[in-house]
């Protein structure tokens, strides 16, 4: 019932379980199982290479003077980035394709997409458009592992995003 929640460059879920999940619906969702470092125990991979790496890609684009402030004020820019993120879902929808997707897509053609921008869109509306965008790609894979007898109660995440409470809650 609980999964590593790795919040880095690339993100991935990885559920912990002890019973054998049903093969057929694994198999079909392109879903894998490993083995554990524990013994009789088994991990599955839900992962996106876009991730993390969505967000560096704004800050090195679009956060160029949080960077100089960082550098004035020895804070990391990432957090000045993420104090400007509203509060609440916001109406954008970001579809997390800017690498290759991990399971249950495996996609290596599709491109990024940002949806519903306005002239009113804010540099925090985007950001948390981003952080949205790559947490709910996972939604899909989450109710798969579910389908074949995987079920997460509890998410615990690890990573250099994991420090970030903005990306946490």
């Amino acid at each position: 019932g609980i999964a590593a929640y790795g919040i880095g460059t690339v993100i991935c879920i990885t559920p912990a379980f002890s019973k054998m999940p049903n093969l057929k619906v694994m198999r079909k969702n392109a879903l894998n199982i490993e083995h554990h470092t524990v013994p009789n125990l088994f991990v599955s991979f839900l992962y996106n290479f876009t991730g993390g790496s969505a967000l560096k890609w704004f800050r090195d684009n679009f956060g160029e003077k949080e960077k100089m402030l960082a550098e004035k004020t020895d804070k990391d820019p990432y957090d000045i980035l993420l104090e400007q993120i509203p509060e609440g879902p916001t109406d954008l929808l970001l579809l997390p394709h800017f690498a290759p997707t991990g399971p249950p897509l495996f996609e290596s053609r599709s491109s990024g997409v940002l949806a519903g921008l306005s002239l009113n869109t804010t540099k925090g509306e985007t950001l948390k458009a981003i952080l949205e965008g790559v947490t709910y790609y996972f939604k899909e894979g989450v109710e798969y592992l579910k389908k074949a007898g995987i079920s997460i109660r509890e998410f615990r995440p690890a990573g250099g995003g994991a420090k970030s409470r903005k990306w946490t809650m």
